[in-house]
């Protein structure tokens, strides 16, 4: 994940209000590319969203929940269990209840899983639930297991394709769209960088680094609206190289992500007089493995020019990874990508279902 070097300077000439943090949002997430081929990798994960406010901000960087990965990790798979199923005249309105408590749970402590990589090939556990995907591009299937009753069942492309048939035809405009409305404001940009020094998670040596991005819009006319975006990366990377993922190709690229400005309720006719500040300090590096990853964000719109200039720090939410026991791959792991002896097939599950 990277602040600088992915957000095109022009994105903010024609995004505006709640577009802005969108697409800003959705650029930093999608953009975390797969690296040179490496040895293969395996690790566990924790993903949470992280309430932020003035009362309880951002988790210290490079730390623990429960005091060390390992707990953060039992703690989230723990929570990740299907409740026990109840019966009887009240069984759904406890079911329902202990739904409920699952999610809230989940929502505290976080989602876990274990990835694998190895060939281009790519597993995915949710310990959870007892189920594992395996992708396999280089054999254009992909592999669903049912760790707890040993049961699979495989899907192709082609068989989706047929399954799915053709798509629908798209509904046609009514009348044609509205003229742009002009619109003019100031926005000012600045983006910063910072090394925090090393820092060791879970066993293993990391760097740290923070990256932040600050949007203020004011003294908006027109289609223009006052507002203010704010967002920090902070991210300890370790020595491991990205992992790579093949396509049903067989050559590993980069995950792209794209928007369309159109479909995100931006205002092409804002047109706002742009003043950028940069203070570029150590950057992390390319293509390498994080281990912990922050992304916080914060933001106010169609406020006044004083309410954008002291939008609090921390006011939002963000998103935090944790990743640990981090281990390497080889020859003798490849039997993690093919569907293990003893399991049955099983018809794949309907889409209606």
């Amino acid at each position: 994940m990277r602040l600088f070097g992915r957000v095109k300077t022009r994105l903010p000439l024609y995004c505006t209000g709640l577009a802005v943090v969108t697409a800003l949002a959705g650029i930093v997430l999608g953009l975390k590319p797969a690296s040179a081929a490496g040895g293969g990798l395996a690790y566990d994960e924790i993903s949470r969203m992280v309430i932020t406010s003035q009362g309880s901000g951002p988790p210290e960087a490079g730390s623990y929940a429960n005091g060390s990965f390992g707990a953060d990790f039992q703690a989230a798979v723990n929570a990740a269990a299907p409740p026990k199923e109840h019966h009887g005249m009240f069984g759904s309105i406890q079911n329902a209840m202990a739904m409920g408590e699952q999610a809230m749970n989940l929502i505290k402590v976080g989602t876990p899983s274990t990835h694998y990589y190895l060939n281009g090939w790519e597993r995915t556990d949710d310990p959870g639930h007892q189920t594992a995907t395996i992708y396999r591009g280089d054999l254009h299937q992909t592999i669903h297991l049912d760790l707890a009753n040993k049961t699979y069942y495989i899907e192709t492309p082609d068989e989706k394709a047929f399954e799915s048939g053709p798509p629908p035809p798209m509904a046609k405009p009514n009348g044609t769209p509205p003229p742009a409305q002009p619109g003019t404001a100031k926005m000012t940009i600045s983006a910063t960088s910072a090394g925090l020094g090393p820092k060791t998670l879970d066993g293993q040596s990391t760097n740290g680094y923070k990256q932040t991005l600050k949007m203020t819009v004011t003294n908006a006319t027109g289609s223009c609206s006052n507002g203010s975006f704010g967002m920090a990366m902070t991210e300890f990377i370790s020595r491991y190289p990205e992992p790579t993922v093949s396509t049903s190709s067989g050559k590993a690229i980069p995950q792209k992500s794209s928007y369309d400005p159109e479909q995100m309720g931006v205002k092409p006719g804002c047109k706002p007089t742009v003043t950028a500040r940069t203070k570029v300090g150590p950057l992390p590096p390319s293509g390498m493995f994080a281990l912990w990853t922050f992304m916080d964000m914060s933001g106010s719109m169609n406020s006044t020019p004083q309410q954008s200039a002291n939008v609090p720090a921390g006011s939002g939410f963000g998103f935090l990874v944790e990743r640990g026991n981090v281990r390497t791959l080889g020859a003798s792991d490849a039997s993690l990508f093919q569907v293990p002896a003893g399991f049955t097939k099983v018809t794949e599950p309907s889409s209606n279902q």
